[in-house]
């Protein structure tokens, strides 16, 4: 089930302080990672 508007600020709140961003067009968050090489 989907959070409440409460429960959703207070879970993401941690997320979106490293790094994390809300997408604008859909009910979702992102994150890119980049690495050095595969290895890594």
């Amino acid at each position: 089930t989907k959070l409440s508007a409460e429960e959703r600020t207070s879970v993401l709140s941690p997320l979106l302080a490293t790094g994390w961003t809300v997408q604008k067009d859909r009910d979702a968050i992102y994150k890119e990672f980049s690495f050095k090489d595969f290895n890594e």
